[in-house]
């Protein structure tokens, strides 16, 4: 039996009115694509007229972009605008992806010494502007006996900060090579971000190399074009910024209040082991150069500091230190006493660090550059 064919002209003229419908409204998402698209382009080029700067609310995808051995570094000779709750300021990278320094472009005095600094956001300078930064405050203040330079990127841990001392860092032949160390480095070390960032792994007291070159982009080609794009990103940023107006998320708890993570052994050992890779890579450089460590603690720890001294975590940080014959600086202390001598002492005021993310303020880099001339002024002038 032959199956059943219903050709009837009612049939036919139904499918008709159907196809011309789809057809029609097919039409017509394309011409508000159209509509949307010239807008767009239209605004983009009325935007640039006026110099004005994208917008970024995440770091990572604003002013970096990805890269095969570290994973992610900054865009080269990018300018953006930061903005979130607490802060809104403009982020210019240099040819190598990093914050641009006032004396990037200055001759450097052939007997300065040489100073690196590495480390992860605090480093980078999550939320302050370029000329406030704790290396910008400390280079002036060391004048040009020192040459400073800021190798901190958003995000890094350890491994990170031991790779791109070995890709740009070293290059400058430094005297100096500081950690910039803050807790969650840690786990930073350990966690391979979803295969976008390399890693090590110790296997009987050696570093392995894990994830290198890294298997995945942390920036993808369409979060370069929005990067790029002032219209795109400032849609991108309103976005955020009503989410987070109409977000009543209270479990989302204020840095001051963040209580301090619990560490594996696992994660001591192999920090341990990148510190002392480091060194090595150190002592056996040319010329030689030094590493030292600096403990950045968490907001929590300086309103705690009165009653309790340094934390656990910076005490732990000081006696590896002392084991690994590495210089250390501990912040805690003096960036308590900086926010007793500061305006804001209440218990409910800001002790030197933005409220709600718990990085450094303008006023905690200056802090910060003060401690850090107090201990080293004497080797470094």
């Amino acid at each position: 039996m032959q199956p059943f064919h219903d050709d009837s002209p009612d049939v036919a003229e139904t499918h008709t009115v159907m196809y011309m419908a789809i057809r029609k409204f097919l039409s017509g998402i394309g011409s508000w694509v159209l509509v949307l698209v010239i807008t767009l382009a239209l605004l983009e080029v009325i935007l640039r007229l006026f110099d004005t700067l994208p917008v970024h609310h995440n770091p990572l995808s604003g002013f970096h972009s990805s890269d095969p051995t570290l994973g992610w570094i900054g865009t080269p000779n990018y300018n953006g605008r930061f903005k979130s709750t607490d802060f809104d300021v403009i982020v210019e990278n240099n040819d190598l992806g990093l914050r641009l320094a006032a004396q990037d472009q200055q001759p450097t005095n052939s007997d300065a010494k040489r100073v690196v600094f590495l480390g992860d956001s605090f480093t980078w300078g999550f939320g302050v502007e370029n000329d406030e930064l704790f290396t910008e405050i400390l280079q002036d203040k060391l004048g040009n006996t020192a040459k400073i330079y800021n190798f901190g990127v958003n995000a890094y841990g350890t491994a990170q900060e031991l790779l791109i001392f070995d890709k740009y860092a070293r290059l400058t032949e430094p005297d100096i090579v500081v950690v910039m160390f803050f807790s969650n480095d840690l786990n930073d070390n350990m966690n391979n971000k979803n295969g976008r960032r390399p890693w090590f792994e110790l296997v009987d007291n050696k570093l392995i190399p894990r994830n290198q070159p890294v298997e995945r982009q942390t920036v993808s080609a369409f979060k370069l074009f929005i990067q790029k794009s002032v219209a795109l990103s400032l849609l991108k940023n309103t976005f955020y910024q009503v989410r987070d107006m109409i977000r009543d998320d209270t479990s989302i708890k204020p840095a001051a209040e963040l209580p301090q993570k619990i560490y594996s052994e696992e994660e001591w050992q192999l920090l341990n082991a990148l510190l002392l890779e480091l060194q090595s890579r150190c002592a056996n450089s040319n010329p030689v150069c030094e590493l030292r460590l600096v403990y950045i603690p968490m907001q929590k720890e300086i309103i705690d500091f009165e009653a309790h001294g340094s934390s656990p975590m910076a005490k732990r940080i000081g006696t590896l230190s002392a084991a690994a014959d590495i210089p250390f600086v501990d912040l805690s202390q003096g960036l308590f006493q900086a926010w007793q001598d500061s305006a804001n002492k209440g218990i409910n005021a800001t002790p030197i660090y933005l409220p709600t993310d718990g990085h450094w303020d303008a006023s905690g880099h200056v802090a910060v550059a003060n401690i850090l001339f107090d201990n080293w002024q004497d080797d470094i002038n």
